[in-house]
């Protein structure tokens, strides 16, 4: 979870919070955008070593998230055949799911500089897009959701 860490004590995460307050209390704008004049998805398609370190911070997640789900309730991907990762990064939670589950057909869905630099993984087509325009129609949408200040 090195890189989980990594993230979350970076300076950039870290600066957003020392004006929560006036982000709650205040005017409800977001503390990242107050503190970097964009939100997080646009400050990190300008600065790619912040993205890299989301998805590798996302990564070791999906590491420890994924399997335990597949433990606890691989049930839910009986006859499942397309599932798209919204906001999915580089790949690895479905990488870690189709090589379980061979039948489906797995589709990564996340901004363009993300997608550009996700590894190939047999089984998974990495899409670009953005959620909040579009998304698959397919049987199963995989969310994991991380609020940023």
């Amino acid at each position: 979870m090195t890189a989980f860490l990594l993230l979350e004590s970076s300076l950039v995460m870290v600066v957003p919070w020392l004006s929560l307050s006036d982000r709650v209390v205040v005017n409800r704008n977001s503390s990242f955008k107050k503190v970097y004049g964009e939100d997080v998805w646009r400050y990190n398609a300008s600065n790619l070593d912040h993205s890299d370190l989301i998805n590798d911070a996302m990564s070791c997640d999906a590491r420890v998230v994924v399997p335990a789900i597949i433990e606890g309730c691989s049930e839910l991907f009986d006859g499942v055949k397309s599932m798209v990762d919204v906001d999915g990064g580089n790949g690895t939670t479905l990488n870690i799911l189709v090589k379980v589950f061979s039948e489906i057909q797995g589709i990564n869905f996340d901004l363009a500089h993300v997608i550009d630099v996700a590894p190939k993984c047999d089984g998974v087509e990495h899409v670009a897009g953005n959620i909040f325009t579009s998304v698959f129609k397919v049987a199963i949408v995989f969310l994991k959701i991380y609020y940023y200040v």
